[in-house]
């Protein structure tokens, strides 16, 4: 599939799909998986959704304390210097 729609990324009719798939993400994302059971719409940003989206916040930090995990430090950027093995975008 992401090798059709990378040969179809400039088709209009693919640009949702290749948006969903390919597109930047929110840092944080919540969905009501009663009413969005494909998780399509991120609802974190809702004010009635708050009091939700930090208790689920504690609960990641939390455990990311305590299985040592390196990207508690919100200062290491380590993660975005991996080298990127994707096939490069076609250029129009």
């Amino acid at each position: 599939m992401k090798d059709f729609l990378l040969a179809h990324q400039n088709d209009q009719a693919f640009a949702k799909h290749i948006a969903l798939i390919f597109g930047k993400r929110s840092a944080e994302e919540l969905c009501d998986l009663r009413s969005d059971p494909n998780q399509l719409t991120n609802i974190a940003a809702e004010a009635k959704h708050a009091d939700t989206l930090n208790h689920l916040r504690t609960r990641v930090d939390d455990w990311m304390k305590q299985t040592n995990d390196p990207r508690v430090d919100h200062a290491n950027d380590v993660w975005g210097k991996f080298p990127d093995y994707g096939k490069a975008p076609k250029k129009e």
